[in-house]
């Protein structure tokens, strides 16, 4: 099965408007279930990924166990809910089937809630080694832990 936690592995996003005076604080593990929508990548299913979010000196700090995913992103935190807006890109596995690695990017937009329950969609684009490019739709639901 091709591995695509690194394209939703988040590694590292800044601070902007949360933390403080009321709003939801969201550190603690991010347990996710990524399932596939429509699209023309082929990816069926789903598959679960976990982020730990920690409080660091100059905003939060999103850590996945891959060094190989490259991230940037924002939260923005009332204390109804946490925004994520997120980009992650990173190699994945031989999608078009030529023996090299393709080079994926997905782009979500999570929602924590004071319910600590996480939802959002994004998509998945894979540039192809041998030529192109696919899109998938992905879904996401999980929970702060």
């Amino acid at each position: 099965m091709i591995s695509l936690r690194v394209l939703v592995a988040l590694a590292l996003v800044g601070l902007a408007g949360c933390g403080g005076g009321g709003t939801l604080d969201p550190t603690g593990n991010w347990v996710t279930t990524n399932t596939f929508g429509a699209g023309d990548c082929g990816f069926t299913g789903s598959f679960m990924d976990t982020t730990t979010v920690t409080k660091g000196p100059n905003g939060y700090v999103l850590s996945e166990s891959d060094p190989t995913v490259t991230i940037s992103g924002t939260f923005t935190c009332t204390s109804d809910d946490c925004q994520l807006s997120v980009t992650s890109s990173g190699p994945i596995a031989d999608v078009d089937g030529d023996g090299q690695d393709e080079s994926g990017m997905t782009s979500q937009n999570l929602t924590l809630d004071a319910g600590n329950s996480i939802s959002g969609t994004g998509s998945l684009s894979i540039t192809l080694s041998a030529g192109g490019t696919c899109t998938q739709a992905v879904s996401t639901t999980g929970t702060l832990q």
